[in-house]
This record gives C-alpha cells, sequence and structure tokens, in this order.
C-alpha cells in the first residue's frame, strides 16, 4: 500500500527489504523500536539504507505513512482536496482496512475458511465501480489507495460512494450552512473527543444524544446505517436534529470525524501544519487511541483488570509531558492526541475511584490508590490535572450523568463473569 502511494505520487525512493525471520537489530534500534514493517526514513544525509541516520525522520503504521506521503505530496491528489469528499474517501479508507485486514489475519494467520475474504469483497463490492461505469463529478473513477497492514491493495472506487450515508456532490460544501450536528452519547469516550474537537475549533454545533438502548429507527436510516455514535450531520437546509436534512452530509467513525473537523477548522491547530510534526501527531494520535481503547474496551465490557488500565497509561506516559517541556503531549499547543487522551483518562480515574467496571467490585478502587499515590505515575497525574482544566474538556463531561451511565453498563458486566 505505502510503496502504491509513493509510486502514485511519482517520488524517487529506495526499498530495503527487512526478513522479518531474522529481523536485522539496526532495523529495531535505528528505525522502528516496535520491529514491523512497514516503516521509512525521510530526509537527513544520503546513507545506505542499513545504516540510517540519526539526523532523518523516521515513521511507522502504514496508514499515518500514507497520510504523511498525502500531505507531503498533495499533487497526487491521493485524497480529495474538498474536505467533504475528503472525510468520505477517509470513511472509506477505514471501512476497507477492517475488512480485509480482518480477513487476511483470519485467513492466512489464524487459518479460517477462505469463505471470509469471499465475504469481506462481497460486502465491500457496492463500493466499487460496475464495468464500463466511469461516472464521478469529473466523469472519471478516481483512484483511491487503500489496504491492510501487510497487504498493500489498490481498490479503485468511484469518487463518490453510492450509499445515502457519504452521498455527495462538489458543490454541496460550497453551498452548504455551516451548521454542524453531533450524534453522541455522553458516556461514549470516542463522542466526548469528538465533542472537544468542536469546542477547541470554535465550531457551532448542536448536541443530539442518541438512546443505545431505544434506538430510533430514524438514526439508522437517516444518520448511520450502522446505529453506532458518534456520528455528525453537516450542512444541508435547516431541520431538527431527529430529522436530518436528506441535503445535509453525514459522516460516522470517531477518529475519521476528527480528521474531518481538523480539515475545516484548520486554524485550530489540532494537527501541526508542518508534514513531518503532522506525522509525528497522527503517529501519537494512533498509539493513544489504539492503547486506551483496548484498556477501555477490556474494563468495560470483558472483565478484564484495572492492570490493564495501568500498563497502557505507563505505556504511555513516555510521550506526555515532562516538567518544564511543556503542558501537551507535543508542547505548548493542544492538540487532537490531547482530545483522545482527555476522554479516556477523565472516564479511567472517575470510574476507578467509584469501582465502576466489569472487574471484580474493590479491584477498581485499589487501581486508583496506585494510579493517586506512585511515583511510578507522577507524570501522568500532572497531565491528567491539566486536561482536566481544559475549558473543552470540562464543559463536554457532565461527570455525573457520565459516570450514571458507564456505572449501569459497565457495573452490569460484572453479572457475567
Amino acid at each position: 500500500m505505502v510503496e502504491i502511494a509513493l509510486r502514485e505520487a511519482k517520488v524517487e525512493y529506495t526499498f530495503y527489504e527487512v526478513d522479518l525471520q531474522n529481523k536485522p537489530s539496526w532495523f529495531v534500534d535505528k528505525v522502528n523500536p516496535v520491529g514491523k514493517v512497514p516503516a521509512i526514513t525521510y530526509g537527513g544525509p544520503v546513507v545506505p539504507p542499513n545504516e540510517p541516520s540519526p539526523a532523518s525522520f523516521k515513521l511507522a503504521e502504514s496508514l499515518v505513512i500514507l497520510e504523511f506521503i498525502i500531505d507531503l505530496f498533495p499533487e497526487a491528489n491521493l485524497l480529495p482536496r474538498d474536505p467533504v469528499e475528503r472525510a468520505s474517501a477517509r470513511f472509506l479508507v477505514n471501512l476497507f482496512a477492517e475488512k480485509l485486514r480482518t480477513a487476511y489475519i483470519n485467513v492466512l494467520v489464524n487459518r479460517a475458511s477462505t469463505q471470509e475474504f469471499i465475504t469481506a469483497i462481497d460486502e465491500l463490492q457496492k463500493y466499487m465501480p460496475p464495468p464500463g461505469d466511469n461516472k464521478g463529478p469529473q466523469q472519471r473513477i478516481k483512484p483511491l489507495i487503500y489496504g491492510a497492514e501487510d497487504l498493500p491493495t489498490a481498490v479503485y472506487l468511484t469518487h463518490l460512494a453510492k450509499t445515502d450515508m457519504l452521498a455527495s456532490h462538489r458543490s454541496l460544501h460550497l453551498e452548504m450552512t455551516p451548521q454542524i450536528t453531533l450524534y453522541t452519547t455522553k458516556s461514549s469516550p470516542f463522542g466526548h473527543y469528538v465533542e472537544i474537537a468542536l469546542r477547541e475549533a470554535r465550531a457551532d454545533y448542536s448536541v443530539y444524544e442518541v438512546d443505545l438502548v431505544n434506538k430510533p429507527p430514524w438514526y439508522t436510516d437517516k444518520v448511520n446505517p450502522a446505529g453506532k455514535v458518534p456520528a455528525i450531520s453537516y450542512g444541508g437546509s435547516p431541520a431538527p436534529a431527529d430529522a436530518p436534512s436528506p441535503s445535509s452530509f453525514k459522516l460516522a467513525e470517531s477518529l475519521v470525524i476528527l480528521d474531518f473537523i481538523i480539515d475545516i477548522f484548520p486554524e485550530s491547530n489540532l494537527l501541526p501544519i508542518d508534514p513531518v510534526a503532522r506525522a509525528s501527531t497522527r503517529f501519537l494520535l494512533n498509539l493513544f487511541s489504539t492503547t486506551l481503547r483496548t484498556a477501555c474496551m477490556s474494563i468495560a465490557a470483558f472483565r478484564g483488570s484495572p492492570e490493564e488500565v495501568l500498563d497502557a497509561i505507563d505505556k504511555l506516559q513516555v510521550h506526555m509531558p515532562a516538567p518544564g517541556s511543556g503542558r501537551f503531549v507535543t508542547g505548548d499547543t493542544f492538540t487532537s492526541v490531547d482530545a483522545v487522551a482527555a476522554a479516556y483518562l477523565l472516564r479511567f480515574d472517575r470510574c476507578l475511584e467509584r469501582d465502576i467496571g466489569s472487574f471484580p467490585e474493590g479491584e477498581g478502587v485499589k487501581a486508583y490508590h496506585v494510579l493517586r499515590t506512585s511515583e511510578r505515575f507522577t507524570r501522568y497525574r500532572a497531565y491528567l490535572a491539566t486536561l482536566a482544566k481544559r475549558e473543552s474538556v470540562k464543559a463536554s463531561f457532565p461527570e455525573e450523568k457520565v459516570l450514571a451511565q458507564l456505572g449501569h453498563f459497565w457495573v452490569g458486566n460484572r453479572a457475567f463473569a
């Protein structure tokens, strides 16, 4: 996938094939400490690939690298430039990545039936153009580079998806009023960091709380067919939140929404402008969201130990601001990484304090005591205090309401232990 993108961008690059069975020590020491491929080096003096310069910028995670290439070479048109179309494309990137990567791992690693490949492809076919269909807003099919880790895949998609959820026209963004409706539930960390981003961007928006237990049929019919939160509607003619305009743009998946907010409100500084700094921040965003989400799901639904939360926080502490290095992850500017961190860390802190989780009774309070008193978590405590004081975080976190909702669901999962 990454190499296809480099070729599409007509970039001069060198290729070094890493033997994963006999991984060279220099790759882990000097390129990617995690030892995974792909990874890239960028800049620095010209040196042999197996002796990368300390001055070069190193980056891992395939989709993060892809965004970096897009930022460096916008003329390659690997993503549309219009914010609405760009968000639609990113939604499809996430959809294809999840489906194809899951099928790939299950079939080739976990020895599942090859039927999983067939099923995944069949589900994605509705987004692929039929033979001979070259229609789109520019009367052509646009190549969207997409894939899953270790499975580079070039998929030709119509410029606009053929679903109500993604239907839009190039003129739509220009004609829209700036209304934004956020569909969420206050217990959701995903919806919380989207709302934090909207507040940081000083966006004019409204919130509609979706009852996920008694989900209204209009929500899946008119906003998000998957029924998940958060989702947003953007633009279109004025309409009540529970009767959204068909002309408004609908978008789901929290990190895709986050990118959309960044695109339409660049002055919010939720991502840096410089491509290298932007890629570094994206890498951290991916790291924080993946690590914290895994720990959150474990203690919420799968009766995981609160130790998993402590381990996740400890893993991320090296990226949290050290004394004198700034208030936030990347310095003194609040970014999307901090928005994601705030949404999860506040929930962990308040829930463990009140023993809210699917873990055995009393385990949460023990973990809370460790987080609040151990020298091991000094940096975390300072960072959490800074996040908790941030106006965008405070204003979007009605603590008692959030804890009441989480207590109902998370503690309820103990019964299945």
